[in-house]
């Protein structure tokens, strides 16, 4: 009798954690969905995916890059194409360590998340590296039924960069 009931406690564990598999419908907290979406952008910037930008990205955008020498950036093509230029042939990969999700309402939020971008070289550079340590200030806002980032400030930090400045050029 006793198998049985632990038996039934686990079929029931199992159905239950079936529901959060692909495919089935759930609601994650929106602090979670945020910091997905924020974890996204990494992925995008690494997987040269720009188009994907969109999913991270309201359509009209501003992006202030000045930090680290993109300038200010308005607009979703203008965000896709300064990304595609400045990462173009080069590998990279973006982590971000941080990410603190405050001012939570209904439609919006705000997000400080740090980052440490790494670019790798090729060619006559290969073994070469260089970091950039910095961290995104985002407003953020519910839209079309999932986060998205409305206004981005990148500040650099650290420092002295480190690695060879030669890398990120082409």
């Amino acid at each position: 009798m006793r198998f049985l009931s632990i038996l039934s406690l686990a079929i029931a564990a199992s159905s239950a954690q079936a529901s959060t598999f692909p495919g089935y419908s759930f609601t994650t907290e929106p602090t979670s969905e945020i910091k997905n979406v924020l974890s996204h952008y990494c992925i995008i910037l690494d997987t040269k995916t720009y188009s994907d930008l969109s999913k991270v990205y309201t359509s009209d955008a501003v992006a202030d890059f000045t930090t680290i020498g993109l300038g200010v950036l308005k607009g979703l093509p203008a965000i896709e194409t300064a990304m595609n230029a400045s990462l173009f042939g080069i590998p990279t990969q973006h982590g971000m360590t941080t990410s603190y999700v405050s001012d939570i309402s209904e439609k919006s939020a705000n997000a400080t998340s740090y980052y440490t971008l790494q670019q790798f070289g090729t060619g006559n550079n290969t073994g070469q590296l260089f970091t950039v340590w910095g961290k995104w200030v985002d407003e953020l806002v519910y839209d079309n039924s999932t986060w998205k980032v409305k206004n981005r400030q990148v500040v650099a930090m650290g420092g002295p960069l480190i690695g060879n400045f030669i890398v990120p050029t082409h």
